[in-house]
């Protein structure tokens, strides 16, 4: 995974009040229905990582499932989930140059995860198809391919509090919201893979000082640094995604680091306004 030098990049102002305005830099703005909570619960499935490695079910319900991301090791790890197409296997994949045929495989979802943290998600997993989760930013990926199974379900997903748009090459989404745990709808409508990088302005650390932090690591295939202590959520191309986040009361900086594989090769930067 290739990291990108960093531009100019909108804040994120949590407060104690829900506020629907959006940053004036924003083209588009749109807060939409989501479904209420449906009246069963959705089955749960665990991906936990720590430096022995990654343990994942074989197996997973097919439609919308409860996914608990979980570190318990003393080190950051980032897990991405994947669908495979048929015939397809993870290693393959992972040994495949980037950015990879997005025919054969592409992103549902990613996750950085700082050590003793759990972040619990909703992933709509199709029946009969494969998928793998992975570590990323190590020399050897630990991974596990597992199929989703049975019927779908016919729960639906919760009433989101923040929707989030990731086109290319912005967000779309409200500047202001409530602090406090609630979910967020993250949808991918754009041609190439997002994240949503969530990095918290506490104290003495400025936007120029964080992105002097970040561009140091450009060169270097390792995690984000420490001051990512709000986990940071990626999503594939076409996917919607749902992830509970419990942000404190503060000012936040949400960015973009993936590259633009839409040149040969990758454009050095990518952002969102």
């Amino acid at each position: 995974m290739v990291h990108t030098k960093l531009k100019s990049t909108p804040r994120l102002l949590l407060m104690g009040i829900l506020l629907l305005s959006l940053a004036a830099c924003q083209p588009v703005s749109r807060i939409a229905d989501t479904p209420s909570e449906g009246s069963a619960t959705p089955a749960t499935v665990a991906f936990e990582i720590n430096e022995q490695g990654l343990t994942a079910p074989e197996e997973v319900p097919s439609g919308l499932v409860n996914v608990t991301f979980a570190n318990s090791g003393q080190a950051p790890h980032v897990l991405f989930v994947s669908w495979l197409a048929e015939g397809v296997t993870a290693e393959e994949i992972l040994n495949a140059p980037p950015p990879g045929d997005p025919s054969q495989s592409n992103y549902v979802n990613g996750v950085f995860l700082a050590p003793g943290t759990q972040v619990d998600a909703l992933l709509d997993f199709t029946a009969d198809h494969h998928y793998f989760v992975q570590e990323v930013f190590v020399e050897k990926p630990a991974f596990v391919e597992f199929t989703a199974t049975g019927p779908a379900s016919t729960i639906t997903a919760p009433g989101a509090a923040v929707m989030v748009d990731a086109v290319d090459f912005s967000y779309i989404m409200p500047d202001e919201i409530k602090a406090g745990e609630q979910w967020w709808q993250v949808s991918n409508t754009g041609t190439q893979s997002h994240d949503l990088g969530i990095y918290k302005l506490e104290g003495d650390l400025t936007l120029e000082a964080l992105q002097a932090q970040l561009t140091a690591l450009d060169t270097q295939e390792q995690a984000p640094p420490p001051v990512a202590t709000i986990p940071s959520w990626a999503v594939g191309v076409g996917q919607t995604t749902w992830v509970k986040f419990d942000l404190p009361a503060g000012e936040y900086v949400v960015l973009c680091r993936v590259p633009d594989f839409s040149t040969n090769p990758p454009g050095p930067d990518h952002w969102h306004k």
